[in-house]
């Protein structure tokens, strides 16, 4: 990996003006690397309610890229995005989506692995759970003795 010169110094810059533009709870004393953890855990706290808000009211954004998890906890982008008129777990407004990785019940997973570090994602989110078995109208034993 190409090592950029002056990159440390830039992203502490970068760091610093994030928190002041929109954590002004972090002490700004405390060292860097403390201001910096401090402004990880407030970022996931805002992203976390921001994604509970929209499964709250059945909004489902449809593709959990950069503009829909900025550090201030608002979303800036809002398509392709929808709301779940009849439930359906997985329900997506984004038809590219074809796993559904960004549906209805998985956003918060997919919220913390968008904003996860690099060397934790994991390709996609766990696969759907299987299918719902079909019902008898009768219970199993009801059913047999009916045989």
């Amino acid at each position: 990996m190409r090592k950029e010169e002056g990159a440390a110094e830039k992203l502490a810059e970068f760091v610093r003006y994030a928190i002041g533009r929109e954590f002004p709870e972090i002490d700004t004393t405390a060292p860097l690397a403390t201001q910096a953890i401090e402004m990880l855990r407030a970022f996931a706290r805002r992203q976390a309610e921001t994604v509970t808000a929209w499964v709250r009211v059945g909004y489902v954004q449809g593709n959990m890229n950069s503009d829909n998890c900025l550090l201030s906890g608002r979303t800036m982008d809002y398509g392709p995005f929808g709301f779940v008129e009849e439930y359906s777990e997985l329900w997506t407004p984004f038809t590219s989506d074809m796993e559904a990785k960004f549906g209805f019940e998985r956003q918060p997973l997919a919220a913390q692995v968008r904003n996860a570090p690099p060397h934790l994602h994991t390709p996609s989110p766990p696969p759907p759970p299987p299918p719902p078995q079909p019902r008898s109208r009768h219970s199993p034993t009801l059913a047999a003795a009916r045989r």
